[in-house]
């Protein structure tokens, strides 16, 4: 026979098959079937879902593969679970179009990394390096601990009050409080100098 139409069909055990079909095929006509493949599922093109896709291991051997996770008005995201209990999440927040790493099952509530649509990137907590940290830009920081030398390569800043800084310029120190260069210590071949003040009124107060 070249078809067979059935309205339902039942086997009970079969110990081997070979199946061969040309078009689409529908398996099941309500969202809540499930259908069970013992052994490995094997596509030559794309495997989707309309929902949730669960693997107890998932394993990507090509070198160009890609992943692309959607999310237009929703985070699209991977969630990390140990025992069925959400641990971390990564992945864009929709919210502000952040990439975002994240404690528990939800981006943007218990962030420990985000990396913000422009560029900036926030870490939350501690961060320990045993090699060197550096930065092209500025490094903005609540607090620094160092048990060895910082280095830096322009000035220091209040983060409230950018104007009240400490400047290194070669061989000299320039103290700015509030815009104004209050202090100069300098050094060159000849003469090491201390200067108060650039010119303007400076109080001089010694207690």
């Amino acid at each position: 026979a070249t078809s067979l139409n059935v309205t339902h069909f039942t086997s009970s055990f079969v110990t081997s098959s070979t199946i061969q079909t040309e078009g689409s095929n529908v398996f099941g006509d309500d969202i809540t079937d499930t259908h069970t493949f013992n052994g490995n599922i094997t596509a030559s093109g794309n495997i989707s879902a309309s929902g949730d896709l669960f693997a107890s291991d998932a394993t990507f051997e090509d070198g160009s593969v890609t992943i692309n996770i959607g999310g237009s008005s929703g985070d699209g995201k991977i969630i990390f679970k140990d025992s069925g209990t959400a641990k971390f999440s990564m992945g864009r927040d929709n919210t502000d179009n952040s990439f975002r790493i994240s404690e528990g099952s939800s981006l943007g509530t218990n962030d420990a990394f985000k990396i913000a649509a422009g560029g900036a990137t926030t870490f939350t907590g501690n961060i320990t390096a045993s090699g060197d940290i550096s930065a092209s830009g500025e490094l903005i920081v609540n607090s620094i601990s160092a048990s060895t030398d910082i280095y830096v390569g322009g000035s220091i800043k209040h983060i409230s009050d950018p104007n009240t800084k400490l400047d290194f310029s070669g061989d000299q120190l320039i103290f700015n409080i509030g815009g104004e260069t209050l202090l100069t210590l300098t050094e060159n071949s000849s003469q090491d100098i201390v200067t108060i003040g650039d010119g303007g009124d400076v109080d001089f107060k010694v207690r």
